[in-house]
């Protein structure tokens, strides 16, 4: 996307917030019901565009994550159409989309671990298209990791969980930080 722009940070931008509301539009296909009143979408909308992030709609780079969250959301939305209809174009396009978030960031690789547990906890008995899930989830795995070398910094795995404390505290301010623009209060609200 970088490059089609020139890294013209406005275009960025826009392609960043179109990203969200196409997220924004997922989650409304997912959930909304036409039984349901309209007002009970406003959390999602709120959670999607929260004051919280301002500087990532502002910084054109952030676009690589608003794709990661976007294609991650398009696999397990075709994911949950393949369980409800069985038709083989939906895990196609879950697959697909894994794909692309997979290599949009790494946290896009979660969503193969999301997908399996999603397909493995269904109904379906259809044990052909979750070893298909599970081949594609792992060539993904397999290309992402191809030639990765441990960096000399971080040899010891284990190292950084030493001060577990900060670790938990970290998390729960990270939580509370996505549901307040004032972040002296982060922690409190994450609790």
């Amino acid at each position: 996307v970088s490059l089609l722009t020139k890294y013209d940070s406005k275009v960025l931008m826009y392609i960043t917030q179109f990203m969200m509301v196409c997220v924004l539009f997922i989650f409304w296909r997912q959930f909304y019901k036409k039984d349901r009143n309209l007002i009970f979408f406003i959390p999602f909308s709120y959670l999607v565009f929260n004051y919280g992030q301002y500087e990532n709609f502002l910084w054109g780079f952030q676009v690589g994550f608003a794709m990661t969250l976007l294609f991650s959301l398009i696999s397990l939305f075709f994911v949950s159409r393949y369980i409800n209809n069985a038709e083989t174009k939906y895990l196609v396009l879950g697959i697909a989309g894994g794909i692309v978030a997979s290599f949009s960031s790494a946290h896009g690789l979660f969503v193969w671990i999301s997908g399996t547990i999603i397909l493995f906890l269904s109904r379906k008995n259809n044990i052909i298209m979750k070893i298909t899930w599970l081949f594609f989830a792992l060539l993904t795995f397999a290309f992402y990791f191809r030639d990765y070398g441990t960096p000399e910094a971080s040899k010891v795995p284990f190292d950084r969980l030493k001060n577990l404390v900060a670790i938990v505290k970290f998390f729960i301010t990270t939580t509370g930080s996505s549901l307040s623009y004032i972040s002296n209060y982060a922690f409190e609200i994450g609790i």
